[in-house]
Formats: C-alpha cells, structure tokens, sequence
C-alpha cells in the first residue's frame, strides 16, 4: 500500500492517523516537527503517496512546507492534506497559492479522515467502522 508522511507534533493527532492509515494497509512514517517534516519532503518525496500536514508545528511552519511542496516541480504534484484548527482560515484564503488537496478542522472524526484519504488515495480500501 501507500507510504503517507504525517507531519504532526500533537502526538494523539499523530497516534489517530497514524493508527488508522496501518489498519487500512498504509505505511506511515511520522515527522513530529517542521524541520524534520521539511527535509523528509526534500529528501524522499518520491516515496511518498501522500502528505498529512499540520500548519502550526515547531520549527518550519506547515504553510511553509506546504509552499516547499507546491514551488518545487517534483513535489507539486504530490497531494497534501492539512489537518489543523487553522485549516478552514487556510481553505477560505483563494489568494493562497499553494493551496492543499484537502482539510480537516481540528477536532476530526475518523470518518471525515476516511473519506478524505480515500478521496486522495482512491486506491485505499474502504474499511467498515463502527459511527462516530
């Protein structure tokens, strides 16, 4: 299945995502600061089928790796996810060039996660869970 980089320094944000993209068959690697998340974009993008970023991080901003990601020609094609309490004040801002693939407002369910991984990983199987 799909290598997913989440970029998340909340560690239950991190655990909910991580926990359900393993259960679905993804491999996860997890990137708890902007500057770590930064250079595992640099560094592996092309490994990677999708980005689960979190805007206020440590270190490198996630609108900065967001813009990193979108300025870079072999990366802009790579889709990105923000899930953030900010995420609906970013979605709104159209002037925003390097817009996101996807949102999620903090606090999320696990089935607005579903459906927005699987609306940027059509190949990801559809799993049967209990409603939130």
């Amino acid at each position: 299945m799909a290598l997913v980089l989440v970029i998340e320094d909340d560690p239950d944000a991190a655990n909910l995502v991580v926990g359900w993209l393993r259960r679905v068959g993804h491999r996860c690697l997890v990137a708890p600061d902007g500057d770590s998340g930064g250079a595992l974009v640099r560094d592996r993008a092309s490994e990677f089928a999708l980005v689960v970023l979190d805007l206020n991080l440590p270190g490198l901003q996630g609108s900065e790796i967001l813009a990193q990601i979108r300025t870079d020609p072999s990366t802009a094609h790579l889709p990105v996810l923000v899930v953030s309490a900010q995420a609906a004040i970013v979605e709104r801002d159209t002037s925003c060039p390097h817009q996101a693939d996807g949102f999620l407002t903090k606090p999320y369910t696990k089935a607005e996660l579903r459906s927005a991984v699987e609306r940027l990983l059509p190949a990801s199987p559809s799993i049967t869970t209990t409603p939130e």
